[in-house]
């Protein structure tokens, strides 16, 4: 996966969870503990330690894990260089 695919990837994640928070709640929580979940999983693993976020990114990934718990806070970008 490229930096741009990414970035690209979280930016998506993030505006599809939104348009669905909207709407209905059975819709919204069904994709938040299935495909949402799989999703945020399989992106924080793509890069563990920030390397290839953008700034924009990052602070959508934290917002994204302060409000759904996907990742325990205690280890989230623990591996982060800084």
């Amino acid at each position: 996966m490229t930096k741009q695919e990414l970035n690209r990837d979280i930016k998506r994640l993030y505006n599809k969870i939104e348009s669905l928070r909207s709407g209905n709640n059975d819709t919204f929580f069904k994709f938040i503990e299935g495909e949402g979940k799989n999703e945020f999983t399989r992106l924080y693993y793509a890069d563990q330690t920030t390397e290839y976020l953008t700034k924009d990114s990052l602070v959508k990934m934290m917002i994204l894990n302060k409000q759904h718990h996907y990742i325990n806070p205690a280890f989230f970008y623990i591996n982060a260089e800084v």
